[in-house]
C-alpha cells in the first residue's frame, strides 16, 4: 500500500508492506540449525522464554547443559506465524520554488531523505524474539530436518536479513 501526500512544495510517500497468514520457519530458532541455536541457556544466546518451574509457559523446553539427540519435535521450535506489517520506505522531499531555481539557473531542484525498512508495525515472529520477518528463502532450503515441509513455506535462514538505511539526496535538472 502506497500513500502520497503533497503540500506547498513538500512531498511525502509511505510504502507499507503486509503479509497475512502463512508459516514461517526460522533457522535462528531451530536447534542445531546453527551456532546461535544450541538452546542451552548460556549467556549471549537468543532471548528465549524457557520453561522453568516458576515460568511454566511451555514456549520452549528448559535449557540443559548437554543437548539431547534431536527429534522432529525439537524442530517445531522454529515455526511461527508469517504475518507481519512493516513500513518498507518513507520518502520526504521538498521541491524548490521557481524563484530559487532561476537563481541557480536550473530547471528543477529537489532535496529529499528516504528511510528504507525503518520499522515493523506488527509481527508475531519478532514478538517471539525473531529478526526481520521477511523471508530469506522459500520451502525447505537450509532447514534442519525438513521432513515434509511444503515448498510454499517461507524460511528465515542465517543469511543477512533486509537492512535499514537512510539516504539523503539532491535532484538538480539543468
Amino acid at each position: 500500500m502506497t500513500n502520497r501526500f503533497t503540500y506547498k512544495g513538500f512531498d511525502l510517500s509511505v510504502v507499507v508492506y503486509v503479509r497475512a497468514g502463512g508459516t514461517l520457519i526460522s533457522q535462528v530458532h531451530q536447534p542445531t540449525a546453527g551456532y546461535l541455536t544450541v538452546m542451552d541457556g548460556k549467556r549471549n544466546g537468543l532471548k528465549v522464554d524457557y520453561w522453568t518451574p516458576t515460568n511454566p509457559t511451555n514456549d520452549f523446553p528448559m535449557p540443559q547443559a548437554q543437548f539431547s539427540p534431536v527429534t522432529t519435535a525439537w524442530t517445531t521450535l522454529g515455526y511461527f506465524d508469517a504475518s507481519f506489517m512493516k513500513v518498507r520506505s518513507i520518502n520526504l522531499g521538498y521541491s524548490f520554488s521557481n524563484n530559487v531555481i532561476r537563481k541557480i539557473k536550473a530547471q528543477s531542484a529537489r532535496v529529499y531523505v528516504t528511510a528504507q525498512n525503518p520499522f515493523t508495525l506488527f509481527s508475531p515472529y519478532m514478538k517471539a524474539g525473531g529478526i526481520d520477518p521477511e523471508s530469506t528463502n522459500q520451502g525447505n532450503t537450509g532447514v534442519s530436518n525438513p521432513g515434509n515441509i511444503s515448498n510454499r513455506n517461507l524460511t528465515i535462514g542465517l543469511s543477512t536479513p533486509p537492512t535499514r538505511s537512510i539516504i539523503f539526496g539532491i535532484n538538480l535538472s539543468y
